[in-house]
């Protein structure tokens, strides 16, 4: 399964952005769980983009971790995880990403970019099948492609002022025939009204404004655009913030994309490929009547959300509730696992290997980890409850997260809670909510 031998003639490569997850901390740490390891319904985060990308017929993947967190995803993928994906793994220093950003960090990986690409970070996580997503830029050939979703469920009504804060909202701005992107910003960068350059409207005169899709952060890019990243001197920031945004102007600012240079590597592209005609009448590089040469185009692909679920699990909200979707109505006892009888499981719980479960426990919608131990009368709703977690007589928990090997006594009530990974309770009674307990050991 690792290291790529290179040989493959494969159509697109991977590249997984296994970043620090700060927003998921105290969950995720260096210490003892980084990000792309967190689990959704008991299985490594990471492991779910790399199933899709098997699907897609992607096998050739480049896994970015942060320093110091490679050996530990590369042994817990040998040890649990099969696949015929060949994975190498590029470390990378925080330090340095974080005076940058993604898109600076693939230059480090400019070499081994032989092909059109896939950039999706380990957050990612979705049911529907990868030809739903992927075909539009096989089809139409264009110079790079975002993915959109609607959120699975309803951010405006969430009860919880925690979701609400997770929310990243965005305006995304398509054509008319919404298969085209034209322009993507943050509402934090917005003051009172959203500004459009002429050029823009010269150039798209019937734009869609959407305000309810969220960034997967999955782009594909012709293989033209690593060689850009690669030629730029100057730091290029992050993919969404900066670099994607510099794209969609070239679309339409033909002025802008000769400054930036872009031009010429569209050009260059296209002399390069035996099949430049062709291509050229598709969707993607066009001819440019007036001026002969080749312009570009951005797609947009929104998730079809009745194809299954698509999102990006890098909050504490939604990680919690990417869990339950995932888990849903296909809840699963291990055949290892122990309940009492006198404890009732229903199908939108997921208990895992060696756990035990006490007697008269009320448990409902929740996604229990291997070798936990729960004792008697315990009441656990909408929790996720990682690996090696003692939950003593009598505690209760609504809507937490609890990391691995946390002790809990059976004082303990709380409610929208973190636990960070090795904590104590120390048999202390704690009624708390929307608290955070432990620091991660960042």
């Amino acid at each position: 399964m690792f290291e790529s031998d290179g040989k493959r003639g494969a159509e697109l490569q991977a590249v997984i952005l296994a970043g620090t997850g700060n927003r998921l901390s105290p969950m995720s740490n260096l210490n003892n769980m980084p990000k792309a390891l967190l689990p959704i319904a008991n299985t490594p985060m990471i492991c779910y983009q790399l199933k899709w990308l098997e699907e897609a017929g992607v096998f050739d993947v480049i896994v970015m971790t942060q320093k110091g967190t490679t050996r530990t995803i590369r042994e817990s993928l040998s040890k649990g995880y099969e696949s015929s994906v060949k994975i190498e793994f590029v470390e990378y220093d925080a330090d340095v990403g974080n005076l940058y950003g993604t898109a600076d960090a693939l230059k480090h990986i400019k070499d081994k970019i032989k092909n059109d690409f896939i950039v999706l970070g380990c957050d990612f996580v979705t049911t529907i099948p990868s030809h739903k997503i992927l075909d539009p830029f096989r089809i139409n050939n264009p110079s790079g492609m975002a993915l959109f979703y609607e959120p699975e469920w309803n951010e405006a009504l969430a009860e919880t002022q925690k979701a609400k804060d997770d929310v990243e909202n965005i305006f995304v701005t398509l054509d008319y025939t919404r298969t085209q992107l034209v322009d993507i910003t943050a509402t934090i960068d917005i003051d009172d009204s959203i500004r459009l350059r002429t050029s823009m409207i010269n150039q798209f005169p019937r734009l869609k404004l959407h305000t309810q899709l969220r960034d997967a952060h999955v782009y594909v890019f012709k293989k033209w655009v690593i060689d850009f990243i690669a030629s730029r001197k100057s730091p290029l920031g992050s993919l969404r913030a900066e670099f994607l945004p510099l794209l969609l102007r070239c679309q339409y600012d033909a002025k802008y994309a000769t400054k930036e240079g872009v031009d010429k590597f569209i050009a260059l592209s296209a002399q390069q490929d035996p099949l430049r005609d062709i291509k050229l009448g598709m969707a993607g590089l066009k001819i440019d009547s007036t001026k002969n040469k080749p312009t570009i185009k951005i797609l947009s692909v929104i998730a079809p959300k009745e194809e299954g679920i698509c999102v990006r699990a890098n909050t504490k909200w939604s990680y919690a509730e990417t869990n339950r979707q995932i888990v849903n109505d296909n809840g699963k006892v291990s055949e290892t696992a122990e309940v009492d009888s006198s404890t009732q499981i229903k199908n939108d719980i997921l208990v895992g290997n060696s756990t035990k479960i006490g007697q008269r426990c009320t448990i409902k919608k929740c996604i229990i980890g291997a070798h936990c131990n729960i004792g008697n009368n315990v009441k656990l709703v909408n929790c996720v409850i990682m690996d090696h977690v003692l939950v003593a007589d009598g505690a209760k928990m609504e809507g937490c997260i609890v990391s691995n090997n946390v002790k809990v006594n059976g004082k303990v009530q709380l409610k929208d809670c973190e636990v960070a990974a090795n904590y104590d309770f120390e048999g202390q009674p704690v009624n708390a909510r929307n608290e955070v307990f432990g620091d991660g050991g960042w």
